[in-house]
């Protein structure tokens, strides 16, 4: 939730005390998480301030989190940008733990870069994701928690500008050790909502976890033993080793189409199967909207209609 002044979100803590046990019980064992927002430039907002204080009081963990637009409300830099953004982070971390010391904070970003042509927030910029794998390094300077968005995009559909985007915000805060990416199901800067999208993000999320787990060294996984036994005449495919680390070595999608070209076409040629017999993209709070007609698949040839690939032209 965000903090959206006194009364909202004294209310908010007052219901989850009566399911928690108590505003004691709470503080003790916190189970909310509250963002801060952080006006830019170098701006304190009351309503925010208001909801930072109540969580405060009931012990909740808040993390503050600018949103700087580099080039209209940060410098243009991205140095200079994340300068402003850790003087306002570091302002209402203080006031937090003034108001009540052992405040739980984490170090957050929301921050970007402006489209200079248009002058508009340009949320899957890659430049977001080095923000934000910045704000982690900068978070783990002061032994904070951290807290940004990931696999942002500006595109208005799930298409090609989509997953590029999304996969370039997401792996620089994901490899930057960012501990709670926020965002997921989201277009044009999360102006819009996607239930296939979110689905797809459990597949995104899995490579990239995959991704930062890097690669386990030790004696049973490098298989020395193994490998001379099999020397140049076997395969692995029965051994018992494979069996015991496919897992967990490799990243099996749900969703993703792996099989040869004439299993696929025989299977209609879908592209991402599960999602796509789901609903499209939507604005928050309207009911999911029908599915892409052929119009938004003319020209492509990618996005499925009626079950099967849309054709070109």
């Amino acid at each position: 939730m965000g903090c959206y002044g006194y009364l909202p979100t004294l209310d908010m803590m007052r219901m989850m005390a009566i399911a928690c046990g108590g505003k004691e019980e709470m503080r003790r064992r916190p189970a909310f998480f509250a963002i801060c927002s952080v006006g830019s430039p170098l701006e304190m907002l009351q309503m925010q301030l208001e909801g930072l204080f109540i969580c405060a009081d009931y012990g909740q963990p808040l993390a503050m989190s600018p949103e700087a637009i580099a080039g209209a409300t940060a410098p243009v830099t991205l140095a200079g940008l994340l300068a402003q953004q850790n003087a306002n982070i570091l302002a209402h971390v203080t006031l937090a733990q003034i108001f009540r010391p052992g405040t739980p904070v984490l170090y957050g970003t929301v921050s970007t870069i402006a489209n200079m042509r248009l002058g508009t927030v340009a949320l899957g910029a890659v430049e977001t994701g080095m923000i934000s794998a910045a704000a982690a390094q900068m978070a783990r300077y002061y032994g904070l928690p951290c807290r940004s968005v990931g696999a942002a995009t500006e595109s208005k559909l799930e298409d090609l500008q989509a997953g590029l985007e999304r996969t370039a915000t997401l792996l620089p805060p994901v490899l930057g050790g960012v501990n709670f990416i926020t965002c997921g199901g989201t277009l044009d800067s999360t102006m819009l909502e996607s239930d296939a999208l979110l689905m797809l993000d459990d597949e995104l999320c899995g490579a990239a976890l995959r991704l930062a787990r890097g690669v386990e060294v030790s004696d049973d996984t490098l298989a020395l033993d193994l490998i001379r036994q099999i020397d140049s005449t076997g395969n692995y495919l029965a051994e018992e080793h494979t069996a015991r680390h496919f897992r967990t070595e490799h990243f099996i999608p749900d969703l993703l189409p792996r099989e040869p070209y004439d299993a696929w076409e025989k299977a209609g040629s879908l592209s991402c199967p599960g999602p796509r017999q789901g609903a499209g993209a939507r604005h928050p709070g309207q009911a999911p909207a029908p599915r892409a007609g052929p119009r938004h698949g003319a020209g492509t040839g990618c996005l499925p209609r009626n079950g099967r690939q849309a054709p070109p032209g």
